[in-house]
């Protein structure tokens, strides 16, 4: 799933993360408060995104990511029901306030709905 959103005259694009994103996603993990080890954080990345109900998506905007969402999904444990917990959202500080946050949130939302 790809959905494309004009900002600032440009198409910011959500997109599914690919194990390729990793140099791009390493500057955003350390705004985020994480700095990464590019081997270490692929690794971690493949198996995150291998399990079942677990995601991440980014933003990418002329190329270059500029923020991500991270989800994993799990049963509510007084119900039939699952949850979403988003376990990370991060966008670069000069694309801040300009919808992007909002824009992967929706994506994730978009999943969620689709999901039993």
């Amino acid at each position: 799933m790809i959905i494309k959103k004009k900002t600032m005259s440009k198409k910011i694009i959500i997109r599914i993360a690919t194990i390729s994103d990793v140099r791009g996603l390493l500057p955003l993990m350390e705004q985020l408060g994480y700095p990464q080890n590019a081997q270490d954080f692929e690794k971690r990345l493949e198996i995150f995104m291998s399990k079942e109900g677990y995601g991440v998506a980014v933003a990418e905007k002329s190329k270059t990511i500029i923020g991500l969402v991270a989800w994993s999904k799990s049963m509510i444990f007084v119900s039939t029901s699952t949850r979403i917990h988003i376990e990370g959202l991060i966008v670069c500080k000069q694309y801040r306030s300009q919808g992007v946050g909002k824009a992967l949130l929706n994506f994730v939302e978009n999943i969620a709905k689709r999901e039993p």
